[in-house]
């Protein structure tokens, strides 16, 4: 998830290697306390992402979703969706 936490925040990642071809991911992000000192909604964001790879080829499909308030009001919510291709040509 991209962004960062600030003092008492921080990302977790986990991976899943379910073969040698197919790699699960799961990231999060997990912000300060609030105003009024509640972290109550701590995780903050999140992003799933799935990669299946063979010689010389892999792809990657993910989404993003990212909620939060706003220190000084109003609130941050966004998604989004990405898709990837690498190929080697060495």
């Amino acid at each position: 998830v991209r962004g960062f936490a600030g003092d008492d925040g921080g990302q977790i990642a986990l991976h899943f290697k379910a073969s040698d071809s197919l790699k699960f991911e799961l990231d999060t992000i997990y912000g300060d306390d609030d105003t009024a000192g509640d972290n109550g909604t701590a995780v903050s964001g999140y992003r799933p992402s799935v990669t299946w790879s063979t010689d010389g080829f892999s792809l990657t499909a993910g989404f993003e979703s990212v909620k939060y308030d706003l220190t000084a009001g109003g609130n941050v919510d966004q998604t989004g969706y990405a898709l990837t291709a690498n190929f080697d040509l060495s």
